[in-house]
């Protein structure tokens, strides 16, 4: 995983499917993308605004337990949402306060299937 706060700028990455870091910047706006990456090159990205103010701001804490979480699936070729689940043959789901797998106690947890193919691996088609 990796957070890159401009365009073509990886300023930290780390091995493994959680990320905890708190990454200093400077005053000024950030388009700011967090990039996991699988083993075969693929990749998923999230993208958020953050305004830094001088003399300090705010830290993003417990995001997992935020509102405005949405659930859509999207198809492999057309990659136009559908939601609620099930629909177009994917099904999907999440739920928020999972205790367990979580490292903290209370992560969020997704889920993805259904009989549609939903991605390609490697060149295999799931």
């Amino acid at each position: 995983m990796g957070i890159y706060p401009a365009p073509y700028q990886l300023a930290y990455t780390v091995n493994g499917a959680s990320m905890n870091y708190n990454l200093p910047l400077n005053p000024g706006t950030y388009s700011t993308v967090i990039v996991a990456w699988d083993k075969c090159g693929g990749a998923s990205t999230a993208g958020i605004r953050i305004t830094v103010k001088a003399g300090g701001g705010k830290s993003f804490t417990n995001i997992q337990r935020a509102g405005g979480w949405g659930e859509y699936g999207q198809g492999l070729r057309s990659f136009i949402d559908c939601s609620p689940s099930p629909c177009d043959g994917i099904s999907f789901w999440m739920a928020q306060g999972t205790k367990s797998p979580s490292l903290s106690g209370d992560a969020t947890e997704y889920d993805l299937g259904g009989t549609t193919p939903t991605r390609t691996l490697c060149g295999t088609t799931t």
